[in-house]
């Protein structure tokens, strides 16, 4: 009996010292692969820091940015280097400059905000500048405005990028431009601190929607407004409601976002048929 006990024992202590052993062996393989897993992450980020980095290897600029903005990499890292890219443009490759932008965009960089200003206002006050003799079709920044020519869209990105970056450092450099007797200065700062929530902005901006008949200007005015939320603006928007520009595909697009935006304010506004609204009293 005492020799079926021991042997069981030891059976016993085998079998837990296997299992724990097994389980040290699974443990230890999956931190090797882990640590290949960051390495190999390593690597990569390396690379691409390299690439970015090295002008000669610029060729590879566009996809090292498209890693790093879709988070395979810390825009932090590269800063000063995407800030080099601002600072080397406005240019013909403006594809890598909207990429440079949302980066710089992404870790609110306050280090970018002065150069972003400059470019912006660098162009804003030559309307000759060879970029705005260079067009540039079917681009919308996603708020409206449908650039026609290379310069614009770089005001619109410059513009863009501040707006993101947003904190005290731009409002002001930003809030002067309200002040400006250029119509086009006054109505980007505006836009710019619109879009960073700033009821400042309201006059401007509804005094803007009032005057402006160019479709994709009053789109934009009237999505800023209805994010400002702010009452000043219901008169303009619901006279937005008639607006003609039917769009691309007859769906009335500054119809339908007054609508949305004056009922975002708790205004009595009701749809009558597909394109046409209504404001009961």
């Amino acid at each position: 009996m005492k020799k079926v006990t021991i042997l069981f024992i030891i059976i016993s202590l085998f079998s837990i010292s296997s299992g724990q052993s097994q389980e040290l062996v699974t443990e230890k393989q999956k931190h090797t692969e882990d640590s290949q897993a960051t390495s190999k992450d390593v690597i990569l980020l390396d690379s691409l820091v390299k690439v970015i980095k090295t002008p000669a290897l610029h060729s590879n600029l566009f996809p090292a940015l498209s890693t790093f903005y879709k988070g395979d990499g810390d825009c932090r890292i590269i800063e000063n280097d995407l800030i080099s890219i601002i600072e080397s443009g406005p240019t013909d490759d403006f594809a890598v400059t909207n990429l440079a932008i949302s980066c710089l965009k992404k870790i609110k960089s306050e280090k970018a905000t002065p150069i972003l200003y400059e470019k912006m206002m660098h162009l804003l006050s030559n309307p000759d500048h060879e970029l705005f003799k260079k067009e540039i079709k079917f681009f919308s920044d996603g708020d409206g405005y449908l650039p026609k020519s290379i310069g614009e869209y770089y005001i619109s990105e410059y513009q863009g990028g501040l707006a993101g970056i947003g904190g005290d450092g731009v409002r002001k450099l930003v809030l002067p431009m309200l002040e400006s007797d250029n119509e086009l200065i006054k109505y980007k700062g505006a836009m710019i601190l619109g879009s960073m929530g700033d009821v400042v902005a309201v006059p401007i901006l509804c005094e803007k929607l009032g005057k402006s008949k160019e479709p994709n200007t009053r789109l934009g005015l009237v999505l800023t407004l209805g994010k400002l939320g702010d009452q000043r603006a219901v008169p303009f928007l619901i006279k937005a409601l008639k607006d003609k520009y039917n769009g691309w595909s007859d769906d009335y697009p500054v119809r339908r976002a007054a609508y949305l935006s004056l009922l975002k304010m708790g205004v009595n506004v009701v749809q009558q048929n597909e394109n046409t609204y209504k404001v009961l009293k």
